[in-house]
């Protein structure tokens, strides 16, 4: 069961990789991961997601409940994502 969700995970990874841009809201990121892990049968995420950038990404607990990963993606900016 573990490695089967460790390579559905790897794979949604790879899909947010392939489609973040700049420009685009941090939620984007993880409305693709949980798309992506839905599609390989994992309905349900380990934990919340968390997918800031630029000077949020190191901020490993970010966001505010009622508005998570809200903030737009600028230009040339590092992103981080932990979603699983």
């Amino acid at each position: 069961v573990e490695q089967h969700a460790n390579h559905v995970s790897a794979r949604a990874h790879v899909e947010v990789m392939r489609m973040v841009k700049a420009g685009q809201r941090e939620y984007v990121s993880e409305a693709t991961f949980r798309y992506q892990s839905m599609l390989r049968g994992c309905f349900r995420t380990g934990y919340d997601c968390i997918c800031p950038a630029d000077r949020r990404a190191s901020i490993l607990h970010y966001g505010h409940p009622a508005e998570p990963n809200s903030e737009l993606t600028p230009q040339g900016s590092m992103k981080l994502h932990d979603m699983g």
